[in-house]
């Protein structure tokens, strides 16, 4: 029964199927190429891994700046400002690079997600993904505070608030450590076992 409504899903989406080169999939010499590029492409794995990325981002993005604001409206004394990437790792550098140290893992995960048969390495590039968007985000947002010191919280900083040895870090800084050591464990699991 499940394999025949997978099977009307994917005759629904006979169109789409067209679009995304499945004719064309067919024509390659390499069965494992064609199993490869065919599950890639599927309708139904494509709707999964666009489920898994909505609930992922509306997961890790909500508590992201749940956590902030909690932190800036009950916690302010705590809030350190960070002007570099996670754990406080190039303070002193530019802004523009320092957005661009923090795109380059959201990149790198994102252009990943597209060509990942395994679906439970989705969950981990996602929470990777999403970590260091609540970052960029974060550090794009304006705060008007001041801080004990008697400063005003400034300009493309993220907020920091759980010290972590001789610096501080934020949610997403952990999100984005768990989706890695997930990832890691999840491709070792793999490939071993």
């Amino acid at each position: 029964m499940k394999n025949i409504e997978l099977m009307n899903v994917n005759n629904k989406f006979e169109w789409l199927n067209k679009v995304l080169f499945i004719e064309k999939i067919n024509h390659l010499k390499s069965d494992e190429a064609k199993k490869y590029w065919s599950n890639i492409l599927l309708v139904k794995n494509i709707l999964i891994k666009f489920c898994a990325f909505i609930l992922v981002g509306i997961f890790v993005m909500g508590w992201s700046f749940i956590a902030r604001q909690i932190m800036i409206d009950h916690f302010p004394y705590k809030i350190v400002p960070n002007p570099g990437v996670g754990f406080s790792i190039a303070a002193n550098a530019s802004t523009s690079v320092v957005y661009l140290i923090q795109s380059i893992p959201c990149i790198i995960t994102f252009l990943i997600f597209f060509f990942v048969t395994n679906k439970w390495i989705y969950i981990g590039l996602f929470v990777i993904f999403f970590g260091g968007l609540s970052n960029i985000v974060d550090r794009a947002l304006p705060l008007n505070i001041v801080l004990r010191d008697g400063s005003h919280f400034p300009s493309n900083a993220v907020v920091d608030y759980i010290p972590w040895f001789n610096t501080s870090c934020n949610l997403p800084d952990i999100f984005i450590t768990i989706g890695a050591i997930y990832t890691i464990l999840v491709l070792v699991i793999t490939i071993f076992i």
